[in-house]
């Protein structure tokens, strides 16, 4: 018992790969600067998961202008608060209303 334990604690850790600044910026499609404006938890249309809508305001775009259609772009995070039900993720990205952050995007489509 006290080895499956152990191994799945292992496993657990071995799920998160460090990768170098270069890296993260390389694999971004879309890096910009910005503020949370506004955040929303919801069900995912399949009511299997609450993810959390995080609306940045974009002061500066590094990379990936030609991707922008607005001022303002949407990250979608697992996790957050609907009535009383909750999901916590962790390690996941967690934003305020009114943080400014530097964020490097990889877009994809709404893919629940």
């Amino acid at each position: 018992l006290l080895l499956l334990l152990f191994s799945s604690q292992l496993f657990s850790e071995c799920v998160l790969v460090p990768l170098s600044l270069k890296e993260r910026v390389d694999a971004s499609t879309l890096i910009v600067e910005g503020i949370v404006k506004a955040r929303q938890s919801k069900w995912t249309p399949d009511g299997s998961m609450i993810v959390t809508v995080n609306t940045i305001d974009i002061a500066k775009v590094y990379k990936g202008q030609h991707l922008l259609t607005n001022t303002s772009v949407d990250i979608v995070t697992l996790g957050g608060q609907v009535g009383l039900k909750a999901v916590k993720v962790e390690p996941e990205l967690e934003l305020e209303i009114g943080q400014v952050g530097l964020f490097l995007l990889v877009i994809k489509d709404n893919q629940w």
